[in-house]
């Protein structure tokens, strides 16, 4: 299998005041093409860090980070904004949907700035995680799994190869969240990446591969 990401020593760390706060403490770990991988850990473990750090919102303060064969390092911010729009799609716990736009409106956000118009291929997405009869409707006229089928849609509008998924069934009834787990791993049938962020062992059950971590380092 092909690596799509690898990272070697990846560290952050935070200055509290004269303290320096250790986040990540030398992550090297190599993720392929086409794995569904889940990170695991309890609160403070870095495991969203690392997910930031892996998904482009945030730099590590040392260390080296390789995704599709391109050290993200000596990118500069504009080209490190075209990665994230073409290379990575997010979905989060808490939705982060525009409350005054439509389903198909949040869907098609990531193209607002690109030369192409979306929209059909934005009510095909829909059509796929069962929301094409929901078009028109706001978030707050959706339930919280339809809202994160949204999510998923929007993450997928710019057909990115790896999905980055923050506790995307934390704020799910276990219906709900057994439903979109389901759509994570028929997208990953389909050859998407995806990296999922969770503390419930029962979700991560779902992934191919559990990445431990405790104190920023990767325990098991």
């Amino acid at each position: 299998m092909k690596p799509i990401i690898i990272t070697h020593n990846l560290q952050k760390s935070y200055q509290l005041g004269t303290q320096l706060i250790k986040v990540l403490d030398g992550i090297s770990i190599t993720i392929n093409q086409g794995e569904f991988v889940a990170l695991m850990g309890p609160s403070g473990s870095g495991k969203s860090t690392l997910m930031n750090l892996l998904g482009c919102l945030d730099s590590p303060t040392s260390g080296e980070y390789i995704l599709e064969g391109v050290n993200i390092e000596s990118k500069t911010d504009d080209e490190l904004a075209e990665i994230k729009n073409q290379k990575i799609g997010f979905v989060f716990q808490t939705f982060n949907l525009l409350p005054k736009l439509t389903t198909l409106e949040n869907v098609t956000l990531p193209s607002l700035y690109g030369p192409e118009d979306e929209t059909e291929r934005a009510k095909i997405i829909l059509k796929k995680v069962g929301l094409s009869d929901r078009l028109n409707h706001k978030p707050n006229e959706l339930s919280g799994g339809q809202r994160q089928r949204v999510a998923i849609a929007r993450a997928l509008l710019m057909d990115p190869p790896i999905i980055f998924a923050d506790e995307p069934t934390g704020n799910l009834d276990s219906k709900s969240g057994a439903e979109i787990i389901d759509i994570f791993q028929k997208l990953n049938k389909d050859g998407k990446t995806i990296i999922m962020v969770t503390h419930d062992p029962s979700i991560a059950a779902h992934a191919q591969r559990i990445i431990h971590l405790k104190d920023g380092l990767i325990i098991d």
